[in-house]
């Protein structure tokens, strides 16, 4: 694969667990877990010195965090607030598929 092949659908097997208490009448507090296995994951990276973001396509990654969220809904207050932890790993056997500096004309929609 090179930069100048087409870019290809996104496709993900998405696994998540969560619970949530509500220790307070109108609070509540959540946690949850999510595990996500994608190939042709699009993601957004940044490349030498400039530090300027480039669209680029890995072949399989696996994206794996924990979130935790809270909630207060009581009369006229309304509040949530939500504390993501991601890592992102990618498999050594696929990094050969890495696509760099994808242009938005290799991009195209179907309409």
């Amino acid at each position: 694969m090179t930069t100048n092949d087409p870019v290809k659908a996104e496709r993900a097997d998405y696994f998540d667990a969560g619970v949530t208490v509500t220790p307070l009448p109108g609070l509540s507090i959540g946690l949850s877990a999510y595990y996500k296995i994608a190939q042709n994951l699009l993601d957004e990276g940044q490349f030498g010195a400039p530090h300027h973001a480039h669209l680029v396509q890995l072949c399989q990654r696996i994206v794996k965090g924990v979130e935790l969220a809270t909630a207060y809904d009581q009369g006229p207050w309304s509040v949530y607030s939500m504390l993501p932890s991601a890592t992102p790993t990618s498999s050594p056997s696929h990094l050969s598929c890495l696509h760099r500096n994808i242009t938005s004309s290799s991009i195209t929609t179907q309409g």
